[in-house]
C-alpha cells in the first residue's frame, strides 16, 4: 500500500482507499466508489437537520457500503495507477 496522503491538500478520488470512523465507533477501511460533492446541501437549503447527504460511498473490505463525509476520513491511500485501459459492455471498439 502507498504512504498516507495528506487529505487537507488531496481531496480523495474514485478508487482510492479510505480509513474512516463508524457512527457506531471503530473504524472501517475500504475503496472510494462514488463523490457526491455535487449533491450535498446545507442545512438551510435542505430545510431540516436530519437525513443530510454524505459526500462519500466507499465500499468497505467486509462488502458493506459506507456514506461518509470529510470529517469521517482517518487515512487515505491513493490508488494505484491502472496500466490497461478500462472497459465498458458498450465498447465497439473490438466488435466487427
Amino acid at each position: 500500500m502507498t504512504e498516507p496522503v495528506e487529505i487537507t491538500t488531496t481531496p480523495p478520488t474514485i478508487g482510492d482507499t479510505l480509513q474512516v470512523r463508524r457512527l457506531e465507533g471503530g473504524t472501517a477501511t475500504g475503496t472510494v466508489v462514488e463523490d457526491f460533492a455535487d449533491y450535498l446541501l446545507t442545512v438551510p437549503a435542505a430545510g431540516r437537520d436530519w437525513a443530510m447527504p454524505h459526500r462519500w460511498a466507499i465500499a468497505s473490505e467486509d462488502g458493506t457500503l459506507i456514506f461518509a463525509d470529510d470529517a469521517d476520513i482517518i487515512e487515505h491511500h491513493k490508488s494505484e495507477p491502472s496500466t490497461t485501459a478500462p472497459t465498458t459492455p458498450n465498447d465497439i471498439s473490438d466488435k466487427t
